[in-house]
């Protein structure tokens, strides 16, 4: 391995690039091809279970995570704490305006199962409010309240600018 790091080395101060070095070695591309391959062609059976469940309820695919050598309720506490669960999910919240030192830094976590039932009972909120606009001629128009949640306003266009 030393020897592999010093040809490295001895590389590098000869300004050499990758493509240099395939000179020493025909089969490069062609082993790089081949490992791609068979990086594509492995089978990992939990992305695979997880996939088919890509549409299913949340608790569905939680339960379907549990640890091999789950005993069951004969688990000590600890133990049945590790089992997913739904509820132990968080997301985080960012602010709107973001620290530019700071971008990352999250205001606060929500359980997943809460941002969900929020954001679908937004939708329902913005369709029934789309429905009755749109049948009284009235537009909308997007703000923010005082605690920076966006929401729409409808706007009564005159009847004879419309």
């Amino acid at each position: 391995m030393s020897e592999g790091l010093k040809h490295g080395v001895e590389h590098g101060h000869a300004q050499r690039t990758i493509e240099s070095l395939e000179a020493y070695d025909l089969e490069a591309e062609a082993k790089f091809a081949a490992a791609l391959q068979s990086l594509k062609d492995l089978k990992l059976p939990l992305l695979d279970q997880l996939e088919g469940l890509k549409d299913a309820p949340m608790d569905v695919i939680m339960a379907s995570l549990y640890l091999e050598d789950d005993t069951g309720d004969d688990a000590p506490q600890f133990i049945r704490d590790l089992r997913p669960n739904s509820s132990q999910l968080t997301i985080p919240v960012y602010p709107e305006v973001r620290d530019p030192r700071n971008p990352w830094a999250c205001t606060e976590e929500i359980k997943l199962a809460d941002a969900i039932a929020a954001n679908i009972s937004r939708a329902e909120q913005k369709k029934r409010s789309r429905i009755v606009c749109r049948t009284l001629g009235v537009g909308s128009a997007h703000h923010a309240r005082s605690d920076r949640v966006p929401v729409s306003a409808p706007i009564v266009v005159p009847q004879g600018l419309a």
